[in-house]
């Protein structure tokens, strides 16, 4: 029995007659197989234009024209699935089209142009407020028109910016104009204003809205055009660096490498700024929340020679800072997985599992901090307003993870990871994420199918030694953050990484391209200071340039000299990281002592988080190991009050490590005495955690069943005695 809207079944050559003229019945004639061509076709298209989003044919009327397409197509293939008649076709194909605008609005609105920076959204209604205070001072305008002014702009500019993207009307508005009166109110609002008006209305208006709903003669007369920005009547000068950032950021968001007048204009911004003020600016540009960077609007935004003339001006502007003070600005570079939050041994991500997974290394939030604040001196470079956002974009995470399309991939890594971290209290920044690339990803992918495969056929043959297939993944790593240290030549960098892939010979390139040799001298500064390792592996398996070590041999490993002028130091939990960069000159002993109270504290967070966790035992004696290192650097500086801090947390991890071994055996009813008896010599009450009480409450179940059946049991034996 057929459903009302579809066909009657008829011969092929007679049921052609119930679908639209311009789908052909052999597209829904599965025996011929041309149906599948035709979607494969569809699926590489859309693969190609996801990996080409650099070209011209990604300009906003392009994208849509492109998605509209493949929803039409999407539509028209479930109609024919479904055997639709003609009219349900066209309303299928219809549906299809509107399902992919909306979609892709969505990614435009929420992805690109929306402001996720918390400090980003405090800065614009500061400014916002000071200029309209600066204003009402003045005298030339009342308050209140102002205000209505600047209400006025922001309805026509979400007016356009809706008409643009309201996917098939695009077309139907670009044929017959219809913004072009919406658009020439908005220019004479920006030409006519004043110049605390005109800040004052960039800095209540989204800007990235109204770089996608003005006309290109608004913003030649804001920031100029190939000519310059220091003709008469351009407004640049006028802009303060707050808006400058402001205007920067709603060109990137709108999308600035198919539009050369986009390149232009923010050639134009870059060139306007110098000194300290750059500075402050890429600071600002990098606290933003999201996959919106400095690094992104330079090597990714910018090309040709717009590219190279924004470097140039970067680089000479930075290396002024750089040699007119003394102590420099000091940014963390981590790597994500196994570093600073842990794979649980998930390939390819990492092999860690001595904490639970997706869970944050205790005390790295804590070392992040103390390394960034100790190492930088704000007090005379930077103002006090400006702080809030130096200290937001001090951290950069470098992974292998391959970047997608507008950016999805690390949308979802903040999602994921940054946000719940931040609400947590564990993390105190915004970083910065630069990403590795698909084809270093899918090298190292294809390396370890190929080296299993060999494994698999030939039995002697052994997997390449430790971490030697991420040999792609170290260099794309090294490589991007050798591009990030060109736009911070001011700037000191110091590296966390870990040894389960290529992090230590990423390090190694970096020195040997800044002009370290096997002879340099170890008094020779570089700008990244140091390398800090996480251990969590082998040492022996770790991927050097420098490492020598004899194949089957993992015990009494050489550590090469070459590290040691390098700084490239191990460390097994945060404790000991805060030794090694106390010993590396980072930062002072009370800095260490408070990562360490850090770190106990966060381990007892996660063990009652993550009650099911099982090698807490050794993770806890590792940290104790570096306790009592630290406690052993406090007696040797004669600091008294940092000892009894430690020796109180000493003594709270060795009774959580006495808790736990007496709670591994709790089937027996001595073992649980045992329990009792420990918490009563420390004059606590004892309390059973959920997980004890379920198993307790398990074991008495089962002892009950076993009494019940033993007593059936016996009365049937009974009943047939009887």
């Amino acid at each position: 029995e057929k459903w009302p809207w579809q066909g009657q079944e008829k011969e092929p050559e007679e049921a052609s007659t119930h679908y639209a003229a311009w789908i052909p019945w052999e597209w829904t004639d599965w025996s011929t197989g041309s149906v599948w061509f035709y979607d494969c076709l569809a699926l590489l298209f859309i693969v190609v234009y996801l990996n080409t989003e650099l070209r011209s044919w990604h300009k906003t009327e392009y994208e849509k024209i492109f998605w509209l397409c493949i929803g039409l197509y999407a539509g028209a293939r479930v109609g024919s699935i479904l055997e639709l008649r003609v009219p349900f076709m066209i309303m299928a194909s219809l549906i299809g089209v509107q399902v992919f605008d909306v979609l892709e609005s969505y990614v435009r609105d929420f992805v690109s142009l929306r402001v996720f920076s918390e400090t980003m959204r405090k800065l614009r209604g500061h400014q916002a407020q000071q200029y309209l205070r600066i204003q009402a001072e003045s005298g030339t305008m009342h308050q209140g028109s102002l205000r209505g002014k600047s209400f006025r702009l922001k309805e026509l500019v979400e007016r356009v910016s809706k008409a643009k993207s309201a996917g098939s009307t695009v077309l139907v508005g670009a044929i017959l104009n219809q913004n072009k009166r919406s658009q020439e109110e908005i220019h004479d609002i920006i030409q006519n204003a004043s110049a605390n008006e005109l800040n004052y209305f960039l800095s209540y208006v989204n800007c990235g809205k109204l770089a996608f709903a003005a006309s290109k003669d608004t913003f030649r007369i804001l920031l100029g055009d190939s000519s310059g920005w220091q003709m008469a009547g351009i407004r640049m000068k006028d802009l303060s660096l707050e808006v400058k950032a402001f205007l920067l950021d709603g060109l990137q968001r709108v999308g600035i490498h198919t539009s050369n007048s986009k390149q232009t204009w923010t050639r134009n911004i870059l060139l306007s700024v110098r000194g300290a003020d750059m500075t402050i600016l890429k600071a600002i540009m990098d606290s933003r929340g999201d996959w919106h960077s400095m690094h992104k609007l330079v090597f990714y935004d910018l090309r040709g020679a717009w590219k190279s003339e924004v470097l140039r001006h970067l680089h000479s502007e930075g290396m002024k800072i750089r040699e007119m003070y003394k102590q420099k600005i000091t940014k963390v570079v981590a790597d994500l997985d196994d570093t600073v939050q842990c794979s649980g041994g998930l390939w390819p991500a990492g092999i860690d599992r001595r904490i639970p997974r997706k869970a944050m290394y205790p005390g790295v939030g804590t070392f992040i901090q103390e390394v960034h604040t100790h190492c930088s001196n704000y007090s005379s470079t930077i103002p006090e307003k400006y702080r809030a956002f130096f200290e937001s974009s001090s951290l950069i995470f470098l992974t292998a993870r391959p970047k997608s399309y507008k950016g999805m991939s690390q949308m979802y890594s903040y999602k994921s990871f940054v946000g719940p971290m931040k609400r947590k209290g564990l993390l105190y920044s915004e970083p910065v994420i630069l990403s590795g690339d698909l084809k270093s990803a899918l090298t190292v992918v294809l390396q370890a199918l190929y080296a299993r495969i060999r494994t698999w056929i030939k039995k002697d043959q052994t997997m390449p030694r430790g971490t030697a297939i991420w040999s792609p993944v170290a260099q794309k790593k090294a490589q991007a953050l050798q591009e990030y240290m060109q736009i911070y030549p001011e700037c000191n960098f110091v590296a966390l990484g870990d040894n389960g892939q290529g992090d230590v010979f990423c390090s190694e390139l970096l020195m040997e391209r800044a002009g370290f040799k096997a002879d340099s001298s170890p008094l020779r500064t570089f700008a990244i200071r140091a390398s800090l390792i996480h251990n969590v592996r082998d040492v022996s398996e770790t991927l050097s340039r420098f490492l020598r070590t004899p194949r089957g041999e993992k015990e009494d490993v050489e550590i090469p000299k070459e590290w040691d002028i390098m700084n490239i130091v191990m460390f097994k939990t945060y404790v000991g990281a805060g030794v090694e960069a106390f010993s590396c000159g980072l930062i002072t002993l009370d800095c260490v002592v408070r990562v360490a109270l850090a770190v106990v504290e966060e381990v007892f967070l996660l063990q009652s988080y993550f009650p099911e966790w099982r090698d807490r035992h050794n993770y806890i004696e590792e940290v104790l190991i570096d306790l009592r290192i630290v406690h052993e650097l406090c007696e040797r500086y004669k600091e008294r009050k940092f000892c009894f801090l430690l020796e109180k947390q000493i003594e709270e991890c060795n009774y959580i490590q006495t808790v736990n071994d007496n709670l591994r055996n709790l089937d027996s009813i001595e073992v649980k005495r045992t329990v009792a008896h420990v918490h009563r010599t420390h004059k606590t009450q004892y309390v059973q955690s959920p997980r004890t009480k379920a198993r307790t409450r398990m074991l008495s179940l089962a002892k009950k069943w076993r009494r019940n059946v033993l007593r059936k049991n016996s009365e049937e034996k009974d009943i047939k005695d009887a």
